[in-house]
């Protein structure tokens, strides 16, 4: 049972793209503009094209980077997904620091 629930998460487009987002945007943001927590849409969106990372779930290293105000300013339509984009990235994130992944480990 537990298998195919996590078979099911494993094949969700957006699950499948917010772990690529967190294994690899925040790599990409420190090396195109340093290290920082926050950034701005434009800095999310080029450091997303340049990692060649799937454009149609941009809303999730929006999510990541900046805060609830301007992703509401960013994306009016999505600002009520906010704190789960936010969640998700986070979870895939934890789970890459965990295992040794992440956005300082170089031999991935």
């Amino acid at each position: 049972m537990l298998g195919k629930l996590l078979g099911l998460f494993a094949r969700d487009p957006l699950d499948r793209a917010a772990r690529r987002y967190a294994e690899t945007l925040p790599g990409q943001l420190a090396r195109d503009y340093g290290a920082s927590d926050r950034y701005s849409p434009d800095q999310v969106r080029l450091s997303a094209q340049r990692a060649k990372l799937p454009a149609e779930f941009l809303a999730v290293g929006y999510a990541a980077y900046l805060d609830r105000d301007a992703f509401a300013a960013a994306l009016p339509a999505r600002a009520a997904e906010y704190d789960a984009l936010r969640a998700l990235f986070l979870k895939h994130e934890d789970l890459g620091l965990q295992s040794g992944k992440g956005a300082d480990n170089e031999d991935e």
